[in-house]
């Protein structure tokens, strides 16, 4: 099969399972300006008490060291954009909007797994991993160089076809595929909406985000007490879509197909969970959702410590 009547079969089977954009890399090293600003990005601790980001770091610059037989990357940007629903609108509290359904980590990895099946039935076995969001790999910058979109301020993958509303997976393979242009134009442009509207100020000049002042950090990778000169989290109480909110580039924003991704609990199973806490209700309300992962307890504290007021049905 011809190298472009490959990369069009993928396209194909990628759009049956609703992802949105794909985009083919080579492996080549890192520009010095990334790998650079992810390095200060550690000295400076701006990864909060996620430890792993550091013990990792050597193989974030180098998918070769997590994956030596690595030679391509094909890159899926798929839509998590729905309408949230009103009632869910008027809680005076906020889930961000990629966890209101099924947990992504599970419902692409099926998906990745289907396509692989259908790329070996023309390739034959190769060699592959995944990358969805819990490998270490910087697959934002591969999202850029497959030609997918930009970096922009808020540190997020921008396209410009879809806006930020998108969970980006990889499948890193032996195969030596064609690469696609990579994406070199920054369209941001003087626009700073992102870095004024994010609320604690965790976004850093160079499109990075400290992370021990981001609302999303802190309302599911921080674990115990917060300190109390950590920034205020209201109205989130599960990670935070305030830069995304603002971004002009999210008028385009695709609705999604994959209806797992839409809301998959109730605002009335938030209220009640919130006005009586306990780890029955929270397992029923999340399960199956990135939520879950926060745990109970964590959930509770950052809820309880924004909610300064019962919830009431009706609000």
């Amino acid at each position: 099969m011809m190298a472009n009547d490959f990369k069009n079969s993928v396209r194909r089977w990628a759009e049956t399972e609703y992802f949105d954009q794909v985009g083919f890399t080579r492996i080549e090293p890192l520009p010095g300006t990334i790998s650079d600003s992810f390095s200060r990005w550690i000295e400076k601790r701006f990864y909060g008490k996620m430890d792993w980001m550091e013990r990792t770091a050597g193989l974030r610059l180098d998918p070769r060291m997590y994956f030596p037989e690595v030679k391509s990357m094909i890159v899926f940007l798929h839509s998590y954009h729905h309408r949230i629903p009103e009632e869910m609108e008027n809680l005076p509290v906020r889930i961000a909007s990629y966890a209101h359904g099924k947990d992504y980590h599970y419902v692409l990895k099926k998906k990745m797994r289907r396509l692989t099946g259908k790329i070996s039935d023309v390739t034959g076995a190769f060699n592959y991993r995944f990358s969805i969001d819990s490998a270490p790999v910087l697959e934002r910058f591969w999202a850029q160089k497959a030609g997918l979109g930009w970096q922009g301020k808020n540190s997020m993958l921008i396209s410009p076809r879809l806006g930020s509303r998108n969970f980006i997976s990889i499948i890193l393979t032996d195969l030596d595929i064609e690469p696609d242009p990579p994406f070199t134009r920054d369209l941001c442009g003087i626009c700073e909406r992102c870095v004024s509207g994010c609320p604690t100020a965790a976004i850093m000049p160079d499109r990075t985000v400290n992370s021990n002042h981001c609302i999303s950090y802190l309302t599911i990778e921080h674990k115990g007490r917060f300190d109390p000169s950590l920034p205020e989290t209201a109205p989130w109480i599960f990670g935070c879509d305030a830069c995304q909110d603002v971004c002009p580039w999210n008028r385009f924003a695709r609705e999604t197909k994959e209806l797992r991704f839409h809301p998959a609990y109730s605002a009335d199973k938030i209220k009640d969970l919130i006005n009586h806490p306990s780890e029955s209700k929270f397992s029923g309300c999340f399960a199956g959702t990135a939520v879950k992962r926060a745990g109970a307890v964590h959930f509770r504290y950052v809820s309880e410590r924004i909610s300064r007021f019962p919830v009431r049905k009706g609000n």
